[in-house]
């Protein structure tokens, strides 16, 4: 949702819209608190009239928008294996809920107790990757935050991505 924010004419202090109701006797109030307040320490509750008569509503400007060349990708199939057998190492169904999401895998040999948390990327994706990802991918330096966001598509999306 947009923030609203208003200036109040007698001093120049901003406030912002935090919400409203609908009073069967009062009719509409809203509620306005103070530019920098996080909570509702400052709330002031009035009518529709009131914050005419005190405030002046003032809208951001439209967002500026720049049209930028796109770093060509491609489509990759990422498969994790084990270090210490070579069995592929397979996503255990979840994720972390982390930012970047985490994904846990274990190995695939019921013999091997390996298990690692990926970041960002798990066995058996398809991606899409700019050079310079799929090369800190293949030599493990890849970080979502410096290298920038994988994109996920699915096998199906492929055959129509390559056409």
């Amino acid at each position: 949702m947009e923030r609203t924010r208003y200036i109040e004419k007698s001093t120049g202090k901003w406030w912002r819209r935090s919400g409203w109701s609908n009073s069967p006797t009062k009719g509409l109030i809203i509620t306005l608190t103070k530019w920098e307040d996080k909570g509702f320490e400052t709330a002031i509750y009035l009518s529709e009239k009131e914050v005419e008569e005190r405030f002046e509503f003032k809208p951001f400007p439209k967002e500026v928008m720049n049209i930028e060349e796109v770093v060509p990708r491609h489509p990759i199939h990422i498969v994790l294996h084990c270090p210490e057998c070579g069995s592929i190492l397979e996503p255990d169904g979840g994720v972390i809920l982390t930012s970047p999401p985490q994904y846990e895998h274990h190995c695939s040999n019921k013999d091997c107790q390996y298990g690692k948390c990926t970041n960002s990327y798990y066995s058996g994706m398809y991606a899409l990757v700019t050079d310079e990802q799929e090369e800190r991918l293949r030599e493990g330096t890849y970080n979502e935050h410096r290298d920038g966001r994988l994109i996920e598509v699915s096998e199906s999306d492929l055959w129509t991505f390559k056409k």
